[in-house]
């Protein structure tokens, strides 16, 4: 179940990005379309290679720390994009969101999907999360660049992850305790 916030919170990224990102990089810092179009190849250059080790890899299965690890470079990029707004520190948020994001993804399909002998229902369940991940990053995010400022949607989106943590850790230490 912590993987299920973890891909809500990446697929919730990953809209905010997609959707507000481009009005907030050319109208309010400055930048061109094609400098752009060149931050959307890194994050989906990112976003290949992620799933490109994460299929290639097991190490990581079972692992807490990439798991939080790839969430973090989540909420890191949400900052990036606030604070650091020179076009190498937005590539590289744009790298850590399609990093983590690959990385939450991945995770949630091995976790909730493989291994199940009613994989038709877990897959559904997984493309359900991600679709609601997608439209809550891009209503809020739409909603809040709108009627607040075009900032407000990464610090909705950092918010988000860190309180998806939170839930997370609690899962964790109740399960911990379980056992």
């Amino acid at each position: 179940s912590m993987s299920r916030f973890g891909l809500v919170i990446g697929c919730l990224a990953l809209g905010l990005f997609r959707t507000q990102l481009a009005l907030f990089f050319t109208e309010n810092l400055g930048y061109s379309k094609p400098q752009f179009g060149i931050l959307t190849f890194f994050l989906f250059f990112a976003h290949f290679t992620g799933f490109y080790i994460t299929g290639k890899t097991k190490n990581w299965h079972y692992k807490l720390t990439p798991f939080i690890a790839s969430q973090l470079i989540i909420a890191v990029a949400m900052l990036m994009i606030l604070f650091c707004t020179s076009l190498i520190s937005l590539c590289t948020a744009a790298i850590f969101i399609g990093v983590g994001q690959s990385f939450v993804y991945s995770s949630h399909q091995y976790y909730c999907v493989s291994g199940k002998t009613k994989r038709s229902g877990s897959m559904a369940i997984h493309e359900i999360l991600i679709s609601i991940g997608y439209t809550g990053g891009s209503i809020a995010g739409g909603y809040l660049a709108e009627y607040l400022s075009r900032y407000w949607p990464y610090w909705f989106g950092f918010t988000a992850v860190m309180l998806a943590l939170a839930i997370q850790a609690l899962i964790f230490a109740y399960h911990k305790k379980e056992k």
